[in-house]
């Protein structure tokens, strides 16, 4: 078993109070309000919908699953929301699944104790039942550190809420997982899943330069990148788990969620399409490829094929 973190007493961010009803009521508080977006929710509705503005995205009622950057918006908020705006869908529950870029959980997803996650545009009651019949299985388990301070999971919430009405959340943080791992998680994933869940993949591609201890070419970066990343993103767009994982392997590409993206790779069949919808990268945002981080999003398309059991 991976890395346990027994149950400690709720901080300062994770408030919690006694319902009318009796139920104890339990608030994890984004800890990226202010820094990674506005921490006014005006203002941060009005960063959305400019990324939004002009966006004529062609209408979609397929789409199961996104795979989505978790830079500050600043970077990649744009390439984020456009896979998502071609939804015409609401959605019951959201899976949302980030790495853990802090904490080492070898073989384990976390799931946080919480009843409610909170950003500046209000509060997403988590899908509890969801939840608990995850924990009650190998591999999964409730770790509080790892979510307090994550960005992988937090950072794709303001999106979803503006976007998406009364859906309930499942933030699943990652761990390290093996292939075979990622494959175990993959199932029992899948055997929950109806026809109103979309699951969201949070992951940036290549971290490329001195910063990030990856400098695999000097010359032509920004093409080299986009050749190394759309690399990674074509075995992706075959579903192909076991290739995704040996390219990463292979190239030393710096994909922060690579294991999120081989669960959801494993959980696809042939019948699913990837559609890549946008890249970009912070060296050709900033002007300076000297330290550069890789933004993809891309839309899944079909149907789950296998009916809720809970």
């Amino acid at each position: 078993m991976g890395l346990t973190i027994q149950p400690s007493s709720i901080s300062g961010r994770e408030r919690s109070r006694t319902t009318a009803a009796g139920a104890r009521k339990t608030v994890l508080r984004s800890t990226l309000a202010g820094h990674w977006y506005p921490a006014d929710a005006a203002r941060l509705k009005e960063q959305l919908d400019g990324f939004l503005a002009g966006l004529d995205s062609e209408p979609l009622n397929d789409v199961i699953a996104v795979i989505l950057p978790h830079a500050g918006y600043e970077y990649s908020g744009s390439t984020a929301i456009k896979a998502l705006a071609g939804s015409r869908r609401q959605y019951r529950r959201i899976v949302v699944i980030g790495p853990s870029h802090r904490m080492s959980m070898p073989g384990i997803c976390s799931l946080p104790d919480v009843s409610h996650y909170a950003t500046p545009l209000g509060e997403i009651a988590l899908d509890q039942t969801f939840v608990d019949t995850l924990v009650a299985q190998p591999g999964f388990e409730h770790i509080p550190l790892a979510h307090r301070g994550e960005h992988s999971v937090q950072i794709e919430l303001p999106l979803l809420q503006h976007l998406f009405a009364d859906f309930r959340l499942v933030p699943i943080v990652a761990g390290q997982l093996s292939l075979a791992s990622s494959q175990r998680v993959a199932a029992i994933l899948k055997g929950l899943l109806d026809q109103d869940t979309l699951m969201v993949v949070s992951s940036d591609f290549t971290h490329y330069g001195p910063r990030f201890e990856y400098v695999p070419f000097l010359d032509d970066i920004a093409s080299n990148l986009r050749t190394l990343d759309l690399g990674a993103y074509a075995h992706i767009e075959a579903l192909d788990a076991p290739a995704f994982v040996r390219y990463q392997e292979e190239t030393g590409a710096t994909i922060c969620g690579r294991v999120p993206i081989a669960i959801l790779l494993s959980m696809l069949e042939p019948t699913h399409t990837c559609h890549l919808v946008e890249y970009t990268t912070s060296g050709q945002l900033m002007g300076d490829y000297r330290n550069s981080v890789s933004y993809l999003s891309a839309q899944i398309r079909g149907q789950w094929s296998t009916p809720a059991q809970g």
